[in-house]
């Protein structure tokens, strides 16, 4: 009877396709290799209301008016300013594992699709927590098992020169999220678009990974 009870259990952790299930927090710190598949603006907004405007570039008629420059264009620049600072080696030395794989393919994809008309706010917005285990559901990636990060981000709130994201751990096979931490810091800094909100969020993600990631991971 015992042995059925351990079978039975162990088949809790193996998909029909013998793919291991992961459920815990000690399934990451215990992880060997982390998949990190990036940086997921899919619910961004950059909560700015100059952006919102048109800019005028006035000739001495004063007439001439051109958009301002795509916020697209800046999130893209931002995963760039963020690649430049933080390595495939960076990651497994925070996350305490031997391997992290870095798959932007998905969350590239999502840049791509991004609509300039939904990415400006007047103020902060929010992505409700109910929320993270849908987008992550909506992942597409190549990997058929083990652990996945994504960094889900939220918000730069230009009010408060706050950029903040869902630190998000999740088993492959099955989707399923296992830890989101949220996180927020207030250092953006710089002169543009790109360095302002690179250096803001850059801070923002390494303060995560250097002092909150460890204790939380560890909490039940």
């Amino acid at each position: 009877m015992r042995l059925i009870s351990i079978l039975a259990l162990s088949l809790c952790f193996h998909s029909s396709y013998g793919q291991t299930i992961y459920t815990s927090k000690k399934d990451i710190s215990a992880a060997k290799e982390i998949t990190f598949y990036g940086y997921d603006f899919s619910h961004f907004t950059l909560a700015d209301a100059k952006r919102l405007y048109v800019a005028q570039d006035r000739d001495p008629a004063g007439v001439n008016e051109h958009p301002v420059k795509s916020i697209k264009v800046y999130v893209s620049a931002w995963v760039g300013y963020l690649l430049d600072k933080m390595d495939d080696n960076y990651f497994a030395r925070k996350l305490k594992t031997s391997k992290v794989t870095f798959d932007f393919d998905h969350t590239l994809q999502v840049i791509r699709q991004l609509n300039d008309s939904n990415l400006v706010s007047f103020l902060k917005t929010t992505i409700h927590r109910d929320s993270i285990q849908t987008i992550v559901s909506n992942y597409q990636v190549k990997q058929k098992e083990g652990i996945g990060f994504a960094i889900i981000v939220e918000c730069f709130n230009k009010d408060k020169e706050a950029s903040s994201a869902y630190f998000t751990f999740f088993d492959i096979a099955t989707k399923k999220v296992i830890m989101a931490d949220y996180f927020s810091t207030s250092h953006a800094d710089g002169i543009g678009l790109t360095k302002h909100w690179g250096y803001g969020f850059h801070y923002t993600v390494d303060s995560y990974m250097s002092h909150e990631f460890k204790s939380n991971a560890r909490k039940k």
